[in-house]
């Protein structure tokens, strides 16, 4: 009798064993397809037990309802993102066209009152103040319009060969006028021989005009642009001093809208950084922003002020 008392124990203590250890072998593989679906969540699986138990399926369909309202939540999300996107790019449409029509009267008119003797010094300034608020309006929606585009699903950009250096120096000397007008000395350092990049080469001069224009608006004395070839890629880099900024904004400044001083930004969008940036990444590059904070001033009309350099960084790759 106790032998088989004995045998029944050792039989339960084997079944307890084996059951244990296929209760764990099968927690070890969903745990495995969590990861997996962590890892491409869109996909619509589920997590599933290779041993029935009770309490760790209650456990698992709790965690598949979780999976399923998380998945609803992002196709939401998504579709709400390109609701919006669809909105920006039709009322950007519906505006430029009335846009230009304005601007080209606006321009005729500038015309016709310079020909004009009597009241010409007034109304050429009128004129001239109108002029420039409806470019900055074409400008802004030009922004929206390029936006909805970049974010499109089946937005593809053309790729050919681009000399980099020669657009940087292009417009650069485009913006010469700007810099100076803005009392900030300008410093180039551009290569005279072609580096050629596999890019587009409108994408190319709408990532350098956004960088230029954000440091008209927000450098303080100086900027430098500098451009070099790093084994298979080219590095352009756009420096300027900044007396706002912080390192908690280097977290925000190429999301859309993101403006730190909208005082200082007239006409700005807060979307110039995000569309370089947009347009880098669809030229198979990257764009990036780093702040250094330097000594202290100690003299003049600066002094107590932390010195701050904002280094924008243009990684592109070279023509293969």
């Amino acid at each position: 009798m106790a032998y088989l008392l004995l045998l029944v124990a050792v039989l339960a203590l084997v079944v307890v064993g084996v059951r244990f250890w296929m209760l764990k072998r099968s927690l070890r593989h969903t745990a495995d397809q969590l990861w997996e679906i962590e890892r491409d969540v869109a996909n619509n699986r589920i997590l599933k037990m290779e041993l029935p138990d009770k309490d760790v399926e209650y456990l698992l369909s709790a965690i598949n309802q979780v999976l399923t309202d998380v998945r609803r939540e992002r196709n939401l999300y998504a579709q709400r993102e390109r609701e919006f996107q669809s909105q920006i790019e039709a009322i950007s449409h519906d505006l430029r066209t009335p846009l230009t029509v304005v601007l080209g009267y606006l321009r005729l008119l500038q015309k016709e009152v310079d020909c004009l003797p009597e009241h010409r010094q007034e109304s050429s300034r009128m004129l001239d103040t109108a002029l420039r608020k409806a470019q900055g309006m074409q400008q802004l929606i030009g922004q929206f319009y390029d936006y909805s585009r970049l974010n499109a699903g089946d937005f593809k950009m053309a790729l050919q060969p681009v000399d980099a250096g020669r657009v940087l120096r292009e417009v650069f000397a485009d913006h010469c006028v700007l810099l100076e007008q803005a009392n900030l000395e300008a410093e180039a350092d551009i290569p005279d021989c072609p580096v050629w990049l596999e890019a587009n080469r409108e994408g190319l001069e709408q990532i350098f005009v956004n960088l230029l224009q954000n440091i008209v608006r927000y450098a303080h004395s100086w900027v430098k642009v500098g451009l070099k070839q790093e084994k298979s890629r080219v590095v352009i880099q756009f420096e300027n001093d900044n007396e706002s900024l912080c390192q908690q904004d280097m977290d925000y400044l190429f999301q859309r809208f993101y403006m730190k001083d909208k005082a200082r930004s007239g006409a700005g969008s807060g979307l110039g950084l995000t569309i370089a940036k947009s347009l880098a990444q669809q030229m198979g590059g990257d764009l990036q922003a780093s702040l250094q904070e330097g000594d202290t001033c100690q003299t003049g009309q600066e002094q107590g002020k932390r010195e701050k350099t904002i280094r924008f960084t243009l990684y592109l790759p070279l023509e293969e």
